[in-house]
């Protein structure tokens, strides 16, 4: 997952300058929010194998989509098999975010 200094830089490599100042600020922060409430997809990244908690939204038992809880990665293979949820709520993961970004 990328810091939040690499998302930055990217977004200003990309060419968002060239507006009035308030508006480059306005464009920033909405940037800011957006990669900071990102789900990732399970199939474009899985997180980093540690100890450390997770959001974690997936399928539950019932077959309901979008279901959000906390979990983890089991082991240090990093598959999608591996995601530990906490409540036990959901089954299979689809997507995953940090609790909190660094």
């Amino acid at each position: 997952m990328k810091t939040i200094e690499e998302a930055a830089h990217e977004y200003f490599r990309e060419g968002q300058l060239g507006f009035k100042p308030a508006a480059n600020t306005e464009a920033a922060f909405i940037a800011g929010v957006k990669f900071a409430q990102r789900w990732i997809s399970v199939k474009e990244e899985l997180p980093p194998c540690s100890d450390e908690d997770i959001l974690i939204k997936g399928i539950d038992y019932r077959g309901h989509k979008g279901v959000v809880d906390i979990g983890y990665m089991h082991e240090k293979t990093q598959r999608v098999e591996n995601f530990i949820s906490l409540s036990g709520e959901v089954l299979e993961v689809t997507h995953w975010r940090p609790i909190e970004l660094k």
